[in-house]
């Protein structure tokens, strides 16, 4: 299983979620991201969109008052 890390930080949306999608898709089946960002819109989004291009939340986490980690998966 192949993992890597995004720091997206100071980003928002829709620029985040498109950057998400892309690692993705880079990787292979069973890919995970560990994904640092602190747009709170990015937590109530991202699930149903990894649904529609092949990937899952593992894990959301709010790390900081300014932020959050979360783990997905590519699973198709």
């Amino acid at each position: 299983m192949e993992k890597r890390c995004l720091d997206l930080r100071g980003e928002r949306c829709p620029v985040l979620l498109s950057r998400i999608i892309c690692a993705l898709e880079d990787g292979p089946v069973q890919t995970r991201l560990t994904i640092f960002f602190d747009d709170p819109r990015l937590v109530r989004r991202m699930p149903p969109l990894l649904l529609l291009y092949g990937g899952r939340m593992v894990e959301t986490q709010k790390i900081a008052p300014w932020g959050w980690r979360a783990v997905v998966q590519k699973v198709q």
